[in-house]
């Protein structure tokens, strides 16, 4: 089967190994590009997958059961496991160790989409809600106590250049204490906070495009990663020494240490049955009818197409 060109979206690395989602279902490559490999074939989507600390497990949201929840796949093989029974909007953010989840969900919340972050114990299902108020994202410093938080946002793609008070926004403990402050106060959309080495990396389209950006724990000392224009740089994640994040329709890896900014090229060898023709009965999605003044003939309206027969 010749490989074909996909829509590559929710990167996430360890190592070389990148999951990484395509025709709602999940795959892996290298982070060198290649052919990917078909890691799910569910009825449900599947979304924000995140590679755990050993690389050998990924939790990623699924609608297999109804509703977003979180589930857990083996790369080894075998069948995924759900871990969330919220029945609400749920998705995994961040390992805190290879049996301990955190997720951000709307669960016990009165608003759709008010997230917060819960940590799920994946040996007996059991969640403990962090109790630090709304947070979206989260990302822990590697060897130490310190966290950042990302409050509120979303992805900027989805709401370019917005500059309202539901704006993303990053808040950090760096003494593990509970405390937390505001990072940087910068005049857009900031998301994807990665915690690498002693500095912070996100997102941001302050600068009129979704780019990569870091600061010191501190929030001093700003730095542009990457220069993108048209496309934003979207729902970035890493491993602690490469940066992989979606852009447009492509998948591409950033070299912390080197400082750069790489394309993933990635051979989908896939059938495409999201693209095969498909017959529908009209009749069930009838809209409206219109019959000649003659009654030779009869027009329809299905599925949003206009169909004249005799």
């Amino acid at each position: 089967m010749s490989a074909v060109n996909g829509y590559y979206r929710f990167p996430t690395i360890h190592e070389d190994i990148v999951v990484f989602v395509a025709e709602d279902d999940l795959w892996s490559v290298s982070v060198s590009g290649g052919a990917a490999h078909r890691l799910t074939a569910n009825p449900g989507t599947a979304s924000w997958p995140l590679l755990s600390p050993s690389g050998k497990q990924v939790a990623f949201t699924s609608r297999d059961e109804g509703q977003s929840d979180v589930w857990v796949l083996d790369l080894s093989g075998g069948p995924a496991r759900r871990v969330t029974h919220f029945g609400s909007i749920s998705r995994p953010v961040a390992w805190e160790a290879e049996d301990r989840l955190i997720v951000a969900t709307d669960w016990q919340q009165p608003f759709a989409g008010w997230l917060h972050l819960v940590a799920i114990d994946l040996a007996t299902g059991v969640p403990h809600p962090l109790g630090i108020g709304p947070g979206g994202a989260w990302s822990a410093e590697p060897g130490g106590k310190g966290r950042v938080l990302g409050r509120v946002g979303r992805d900027p793609a989805q709401w370019k250049r917005y500059r309202g008070g539901r704006r993303g926004r990053l808040y950090v403990d760096r003494n593990g204490d509970g405390t937390f402050a505001p990072l940087t106060d910068l005049e857009g959309n900031i998301a994807s906070p990665m915690w690498i080495g002693n500095r912070i990396y996100f997102l941001s389209d302050h600068e009129g495009h979704g780019n990569l950006y870091s600061v010191t724990p501190t929030g001093r000392n700003l730095a542009r990663h990457t220069h993108h224009e048209g496309f934003y740089a979207r729902n970035a994640s890493t491993d602690g020494r490469t940066i992989v994040f979606h852009h447009g329709a492509d998948l591409r890896r950033y070299d912390v240490r080197a400082g750069a900014d790489d394309r993933i090229e990635v051979r989908l060898p896939s059938a495409q049955p999201q693209r095969s023709r498909r017959f529908q009965s009209p009749g069930k999605h009838l809209e409206s009818v219109e019959l000649h003044p003659n009654g030779h003939s009869v027009a329809i309206v299905a599925r949003g197409a206009t169909i004249a027969t005799e």
